[in-house]
């Protein structure tokens, strides 16, 4: 508990912890600290008595925590109703160490006499870090061993698929643009090494891009590899008018998805990043310390799961429609079952990220193994039959 008068400099009063609030400096100069002596007299000749304020309290561990959560709270407005996390750090040897966690409430007290103080109570909490995951934590392997394995059996497949390209059952899949869609599979393995490490305001970013710029640059051409079926084939019941479209066109036409992809993550970078939010738990057992990488609403996952799931489902629909071209140009079963298997997979992270109540270093092993399941499942889907 520490008492901190609410006008200006904000001197502390009284604590708790043993803190004073006041230290010896020279006369002539108040930045330098009062020498040790023997001497009394001359002691009090040179030297004089002043008071600290609260935002220079920085002798100690203790005293760190004062200042630090008086200088939170004030930026916060002083919440009278909400617990405010503190984090207070040590110097060791030059080195900052970090101590523990606190929860700071104030409440200001007036009373006859001018007397307007700041009464602040910090508490310690318990820290979970079960939110972001580190080399050495026990769950890093979980984490690492499918984004690795994934990239590496898809890189093994789009090697083997180029390597039979001169086959005719390959040619005829369009193997330029499911090469592509394998090629983007292995990087979306690898988009999810992004997820190790601490919960910080550059990693949460990064996140935010990696994660979903990878997965709309692996899904695009196989949207448009399905419309330029679609188009140049039909639905298979009619002879359709005899007509091309370049391998160049329709790689052109990838680029509009994917700057659109690019475009969302821009405008949200700058209007509501993705970042590291620290936030204090209540339960029956007290009061928990968490970091997590939110957003501050909801609109970026709704804009997300509109365009990408618009994909997927109209990549469905065209695949539905070609489900009678003749079998030597036929994909629409592979694709199929792809786009079904990427949105069933999608849909059950969805649903265990929003609506169980888990940890978010939980959520990012359950992607990482279901990114690595819809990939290698997809690539041997459109690989294997064709070998």
């Amino acid at each position: 508990v520490a008492i901190i008068e609410e006008s200006e400099p904000n001197y502390l009063i009284a604590s708790s912890t043993g803190t004073t609030g006041v230290k010896k400096v020279l006369k002539d100069d108040h930045s330098m600290p009062c020498p040790e002596m023997e001497n009394f007299a001359l002691a009090s000749e040179i030297c004089t008595t002043v008071r600290i304020p609260v935002a220079e309290l920085k002798n100690g561990f203790m005293e760190r925590v004062i200042s630090n959560s008086y200088m939170i709270q004030k930026k916060n407005g002083f919440p009278p109703s909400r617990l405010l996390p503190v984090q207070s750090k040590d110097d060791t040897d030059d080195v900052e160490v970090a101590q523990g966690v606190h929860a700071s409430q104030t409440k200001q007290f007036t009373s006859v006499g001018g007397i307007n103080w700041r009464i602040m109570i910090m508490s310690p909490v318990d820290i979970h870090e079960e939110d972001s995951i580190l080399p050495g934590d026990d769950m890093f392997p979980f984490l690492v061993t499918p984004a690795i394995i994934g990239s590496v059996v898809c890189m093994a497949l789009l090697l083997l698929f180029t390597k039979h390209r001169g086959e005719q059952e390959v040619i005829a899949s369009d193997w330029r643009f499911t090469g592509a869609f394998i090629f983007g599979c292995a990087l979306l393995n690898l988009a999810c090494l992004s997820l190790i490490g601490p919960n910080t305001d550059s990693l949460c970013l990064s996140r935010m891009w990696f994660l979903n710029f990878f997965f709309v640059l692996a899904l695009t051409p196989l949207f448009v590899k399905t419309w330029r079926f679609y188009k140049l084939l039909g639905d298979g019941t009619v002879i359709p008018r005899r007509q091309s479209i370049s391998h160049a066109k329709t790689t052109l036409m990838m680029i509009p998805f994917i700057l659109f992809e690019v475009l969302i993550l821009t405008i949200f970078t700058f209007v509501d990043p993705n970042r590291a939010e620290e936030m204090l738990e209540y339960d029956d057992v007290g009061v928990t310390h968490r970091i997590v990488c939110t957003h501050e609403n909801s609109a970026f996952f709704a804009v997300q799961v509109v365009y990408q799931g618009s994909l997927i489902l109209v990549g469905c629909v065209l695949a539905f429609k070609t489900r009678n071209m003749k079998k030597e140009y036929r994909d629409n079963q592979q694709l199929m079952l792809t786009l079904y298997n990427i949105a069933l997979v999608g849909t059950v992270i969805l649903i265990v990220a929003n609506v169980v109540k888990v940890y978010q270093g939980t959520i990012r092993i359950f992607l990482s193994v279901g990114v690595f399941w819809m990939t290698v499942f997809s690539c041997c889907v459109f690989v294997l039959p064709r070998l």
